[in-house]
């Protein structure tokens, strides 16, 4: 098994603070090689406010293969400039064991965005989510799928002032009617949808996304649940309880849920608003 801690670089982040900007993604080790590159390459590296650094979370009781070791050295070189790193833990794999491999080697002053191996960011989700980080604790987004995910363009559109995009204020009780996890909005009434290109019916919009939520600071007593589903759920809930500051739902889809990355080629380049 290999394993990497991560050494943390404090340079100027997008906003000019000492805040490294680091994404977090949770896998298993089958899922690297399939996804990694792909997720790399067509979501983080195109977005318009880059990390400082991606670290990569695998829980597993099994060992690291030499094929799984290559994809990750690729992927870590093809990276650049953003810093790729991964941290192994041997134990019974899970969902929120591998974020908690990834949030072992990130520090208390480093903003973290969650993102899933086998989903795709709007472009501009970092800098949307960065931007709102100055006021709150953490950001929510919306998010699009298709059945089959196989997309004939990018179902994501240039904002041009992102201070347009429209939020709602969210606790753990509900503010303004709004619960994680029990958000349902159908796509023509989304909050967002005059922002979203024309895209076929199979599109929705969907509810929180709870897998890809950005947080300004997330301490070391703060873990995930290893024992049941819906671990990014209770994580959220348990930080807001916690912490006790404001965050902020944006009533935009920011993320393509489960959507293999590569599907979108050079079609990833986003298309204007009308």
């Amino acid at each position: 098994m290999e394993l990497r801690m991560a050494v943390t670089l404090v340079v100027a982040s997008f906003f000019g603070t000492a805040s490294t900007v680091t994404v977090v993604i949770p896998s298993t080790p089958q899922a690297i090689c399939p996804h990694l590159h792909a997720v790399l390459n067509h979501s983080i590296l195109r977005q318009t406010a880059l990390p400082d650094r991606v670290v990569v979370g695998i829980a597993s009781l099994q060992h690291i293969s030499p094929a799984v070791g290559h994809c990750l050295n690729r992927a870590k070189k093809q990276a650049h400039p953003v810093l790729l790193e991964w941290n192994v833990v041997h134990e019974k794999p899970s969902p929120g064991g591998s974020r908690n491999a990834a949030l072992a080697v990130v520090l208390p002053t480093e903003r973290v965005v969650f993102h899933d191996i086998d989903d795709v960011s709007h472009p501009q989700w970092f800098e949307l989510a960065l931007m709102h980080m100055e006021t709150n604790f953490c950001v929510f987004g919306s998010y699009v799928f298709e059945r089959g995910c196989n997309f004939p363009q990018s179902p994501f559109c240039r904002v041009g002032n992102l201070s347009e995009v429209p939020t709602i204020a969210v606790d753990r009780h509900g503010h303004n009617g709004l619960r994680t996890g029990n958000l349902r909005v159908d796509r023509t009434k989304c909050a967002g949808a005059s922002l979203v290109a024309a895209v076929p019916k199979a599109y929705t919009c969907g509810a929180i996304h709870h897998g890809n939520t950005a947080f300004r600071t997330i301490s070391r007593g703060d873990r995930f649940t290893t024992e049941a589903r819906g671990e990014d759920s209770r994580f959220i809930r348990s930080m807001m309880k916690r912490h006790q500051e404001p965050c902020v739902y944006v009533a935009f889809p920011v993320v393509c849920y489960k959507c293999d990355a590569s599907r979108f080629g050079a079609a990833q380049t986003m298309c204007a608003c009308s």
